[in-house]
């Protein structure tokens, strides 16, 4: 059953803007409103979406609901989608994957930026990611902006291996469609009757141009999004400019869905108090229907250990920690969260990496492994990583017959081959110091050892890593051998709980950005780290910020908790008090 601004939606005539607040039933509408325009003869729709799963999804209800209209029915993402129309329109092209593309992107970083442009490598990939989201961006002068150089290296690799990235393909799909039939590059679109474009708000220049190409040729369009959890606009998201342009251009009716059915008024209400505060943003009511009762905490910390602490225990202690979810401004922040996991919780980080996968501690683990497992791979790993040349590690597994059980004892008996200075002998002296600790018990000093042998041997990454980069490294072989030194049993069984607690899933707590948990719900949400300078982020813009505080309110569905630090260099964020949620803390 339908409510009145739902019905309405799906019935509209001609283009349409619909805005939905969360939990009010956006993907509900579109299925009903596409279902509505199949029934009538001869009428062809397309689903656009933003991930691969959502357009299945979509495509999933709408046949299900429509079944004789299967072939009149065309979904997906717009990159696939726009890769679909080029090659329809003959034009072949080789796609680099996600992998590639990072390599040439880093290629790209070293061989322009210098240590006098003082310019990172990750807001080096946000700009260039920000100037492909348009057809033909105006770039400034690299004089001013060295990032400039960044992205023209990266154009100038493409064109050398006659490649394309994901974006190109809506860059060429829109300039094809700009270019008159029989002229060389000619795209022709999609002749649907009407578009349903999801998310709105996230889309950039470059897809609301293909959009607008579409519209020109007599496509009916409807878009449904929410401005109030725009968060993309680090890499070209156009929020409500994008609603209003659209309603601008085409006059579309516009419906707002602005009653939730997801959260209880105990979490609706500060949100909707906070993002209220924003006056760029498209008026709507923001009720909730969902008559349960939600459970909203405060928690004040005496400092990161103790709130620390206290995540773990309350998800511990809830039982089901598979229902939790820990949002934070960064992952920094979780990956200090993670490694103060006590034994027997488990934990999954969400679009981001986990503690043990980045470089250092994985390095590490590779030691551990080596000593105790006996994996000739994991000692492979080390020795490159402490300076062994290939030529020297060919040589060495022939002597050590690698291939065949036993490889690490033979190198670690083996008789000096070099000088004692060399990685080989060097590492080759260590292994047998503390594979005789380990049989006296030492455990704990041979964990330490290993943190100090690889902060003073080991290069992790590639050249030309800062020296905060390599201070981070060091700091994370300390925290590795702490995690490890936490835990109980022999070594080898140690490893396993850590292997375990990798493996875990359906019963792990999730950790994950604030911008990670767009789009996802859980029924008890912790926002760690809501202080000032944090949240909001001292780099973001403050409008931005306040959205992406109001999405991560917005994940819980019965229990929400947010925590802060207080002492001498911290105090309370301000959304705390202009979402009322702070006179929570008071009582």
């Amino acid at each position: 059953m339908l409510n009145d601004a739902q019905a309405r939606a799906v019935g509209v005539y001609g283009h349409c803007l619909i805005t939905a607040c969360p939990g009010s039933g956006k993907t509900t509408v579109l299925v009903h409103r596409a279902a509505h325009l199949l029934s009538k003869p001869g009428v062809t729709v397309m689903g656009v979406t933003f991930s691969s799963e959502s357009a299945k999804e979509l495509e999933r209800r709408v046949k299900a609901k429509v079944p004789d209209a299967a072939k009149r029915a065309l979904f997906g993402t717009f990159h696939g989608l726009c890769k679909r129309q080029l090659e329809a329109g003959g034009h072949k092209f080789k796609l680099v994957n996600e992998n590639q593309q990072s390599d040439l992107m880093r290629r790209a970083y070293v061989d322009t930026i210098t240590t006098e442009d003082q310019v990172d490598f990750e807001t080096s990939v946000a700009f260039v990611d920000k100037m492909k989201s348009a057809v033909d961006p105006i770039l400034p002068s690299p004089h001013v902006e060295p990032r400039v150089k960044v992205y023209e290296r990266y154009e100038e690799l493409l064109r050398q291996t006659g490649a394309y990235d994901f974006a190109d393909l809506l860059r060429l799909a829109v300039r094809g469609m700009r270019t008159a039939p029989g002229m060389k590059g000619h795209v022709a679109p999609y002749t649907s009757t009407y578009m349903l474009v999801d998310e709105w708000q996230d889309t950039d220049e470059v897809q609301y141009d293909w959009v607008k190409e579409h519209i020109t040729h007599g496509t009916s369009v409807t878009v449904v999004g929410d401005d109030d959890q725009s968060i993309y606009s680090w890499r070209g998201a156009n929020g409500a400019k994008a609603m209003n342009d659209f309603k601008y251009l085409t006059q579309a009716t516009h419906v707002a869905l602005d009653t939730t059915y997801r959260y209880p008024k105990e979490i609706m209400a500060p949100a909707a108090q906070l993002i209220l505060n924003n006056e760029d943003r498209i008026p709507k009511a923001l009720r909730t229907a969902n008559l349960s009762e939600g459970v909203v905490e405060v928690i004040r910390c005496a400092s990161e250990d103790d709130e620390a602490a206290k995540i773990w225990t309350a998800v511990l202690e809830s039982g089901e920690p598979g229902h939790w979810a820990i949002l934070a401004r960064t992952n920094m922040q979780l990956e200090r969260l993670e490694q103060k996991k006590p034994d027997g919780v488990a934990c999954q980080r969400i679009g981001g990496t986990s503690f043990w996968e980045l470089q250092a501690p994985a390095l590490y683990l590779s030691l551990v492994r080596s000593l105790v497992a006996n994996e000739m791979h994991s000692l492979d790993i080390v020795l490159k990583a402490s300076g062994m040349g290939e030529d020297s590690l060919s040589r060495l597994h022939q002597e050590c017959r690698s291939g065949q059980p036993g490889a690490v004892i033979r190198f670690i008996e083996q008789k000096k081959q070099g000088s004692i200075a060399s990685p080989e002998e060097r590492l080759r002296e260590r292994m047998k110091q503390w594979r005789s600790m380990l049989g006296t018990g030492d455990i704990n000093l041979v964990l330490k050892g290993m943190a100090h042998y690889l902060k003073t041997y080991a290069s992790v990454g590639a050249k030309g890593r800062t020296g905060d980069s390599a201070a981070s490294d060091h700091r994370r072989f300390d925290a590795s051998a702490a995690i490890l030194c936490r835990l109980k049993g022999p070594l080898h069984l140690r490893l396993r709980a850590i292997s375990q607690d990798e493996a875990a899933r359906d019963g792990a707590a999730k950790l994950m950005t604030m911008h990670a948990s767009k789009g996802l719900e859980f029924k008890h949400i912790w926002v760690m780290g809501c202080e000032d300078g944090k949240i909001p982020s001292q780099k973001g813009l403050m409008d931005e910020e306040r959205r992406l505080f109001y999405v991560a309110l917005t994940r819980a569905r019965q229990r929400l908790t947010v925590s802060y630090v207080v002492g001498e260099d911290s105090r309370p964020s301000p959304f705390l008090f202009e979402s009322g949620l702070f006179v929570l803390a008071r009582r």
